[in-house]
């Protein structure tokens, strides 16, 4: 087994084992599609890649926020939604997910 297979290997395992039972045991039963978008937040790790800081940056959104709007634009391309507006539906049910101690970019 290579090392990037073991490695995916292990993230798939954590994700089967701790964090889809606890997400389960906040949310309800996660439906196929909830499972791959958190199996999707979690390989990504979307949050590593934005910059709190960058040449020239002026304004814009909040640091705080940046993560947050970066798994919404993920979330609205997993559920195939034409608008991000229809996006502000799943913000109720992903609220655990994405606040503070919450699993959003916050694992390992």
């Amino acid at each position: 087994m290579s090392f990037l297979s073991g490695t995916l290997s292990q993230i798939w395992l954590s994700i089967q084992q701790s964090l889809f039972p606890w997400l389960q045991d906040e949310l309800g039963e996660l439906s196929e599609k909830e499972k791959q978008l958190v199996a999707i937040f979690e390989l990504i790790r979307i949050e590593s890649f934005i910059s709190s800081t960058g040449v020239g940056r002026k304004g814009g959104r909040p640091e705080e926020d940046r993560g947050k709007i970066a798994r919404g634009f993920v979330a609205k391309a997993v559920y195939n939604m034409g608008t991000t507006r229809e996006t502000c539906m799943l913000n109720v049910r992903w609220r655990v997910y994405n606040e503070p101690g919450g699993t959003g970019g916050n694992r390992r």
